[in-house]
């Protein structure tokens, strides 16, 4: 997605159930601002997390007009 100019721009937030390794959670690291942690993610973390993602979207969408 982020070789994809047209894909670059789109925020993804990913939820997962499974215990990550030292080396997933390194990479996951390296591709977002935010890692959510399902042992101390909450329902407002994730609210927050998604709302700031669209807001990032909606600036780029913005400045590129």
């Amino acid at each position: 997605m982020r070789e994809d100019p047209k894909l670059r721009g789109i925020p993804v937030v990913v939820v997962s159930g499974m215990d990550l390794t030292a080396e997933q959670r390194e990479q996951l690291n390296q591709f977002g601002q935010r890692l959510l942690t399902k042992g101390t993610l909450s329902e407002s973390d994730l609210l927050n997390t998604i709302e700031q993602a669209l807001k990032r979207v909606e600036r780029n969408r913005i400045s590129q007009k």
